[in-house]
């Protein structure tokens, strides 16, 4: 973490930066053939392509009616502030988790990081990318001095395999989002 900055009322508050090392230039060789990195602006295109499909079949997609330059805006924001870990088989990325560090709102001296997206290729489904984005993830939120990962699924047709997953790695179900149109 990266220093405090002043909160409402004069209270101190984490600043939400951390001091984690910049993106390696190669990736890092994990067990197996799956191998995660941090992307770079040269990868801001591949994360678009990932998203698009990814909003295919998200619920929410209709209601964001997102644009590729939007995402382009806030795919390099994200890399600013937070962390974008890139899934590769035989130099082919085939996964990608979106994430971020802020103050929890209730207990603001301590740090929570939150996955923004998450979303590995149906070919690379059954191999271990997705585990291992998380574990990068979790690596990430550790250097930033988190007191807590939130991890999300979005509930689609077919069967959950990211509960189960998110369960076996430790995490406990805690919340459900609603949405509503409100016209704006």
């Amino acid at each position: 973490m990266s220093g405090t900055r002043t909160g409402e009322g004069g209270s101190s508050v984490p600043a939400v930066t951390c001091d984690a090392p910049p993106a390696p230039d190669t990736a890092m060789h994990l067990r197996g053939t799956v191998n995660i990195r941090r992307a770079g602006l040269d990868d801001v295109d591949t994360v678009c392509d990932m998203g698009e499909r990814f909003l295919a079949m998200h619920p929410h997609a209709r209601l964001v009616g997102a644009k590729r330059e939007d995402a382009r805006r806030g795919i390099e924001a994200i890399m600013g502030v937070g962390a974008i870990f890139l899934a590769e088989i035989e130099g082919r990325i085939c996964g990608m988790l979106l994430c971020g560090v802020a103050p929890m709102w209730f207990a603001p001296s301590l740090l929570m990081a939150h996955e923004l997206g998450w979303w590995v290729n149906e070919e690379a489904r059954h191999t271990s990318a997705a585990l291992r984005l998380i574990k990068a993830y979790e690596g990430f939120a550790a250097e930033c001095g988190v007191r807590a990962c939130v991890m999300s699924r979005i509930h689609t047709l077919g069967e959950d395999r990211v509960g189960p997953l998110l369960e076996r790695m430790g995490y406990e179900e805690s919340e459900s989002q609603f949405v509503k149109l409100t016209g704006g």
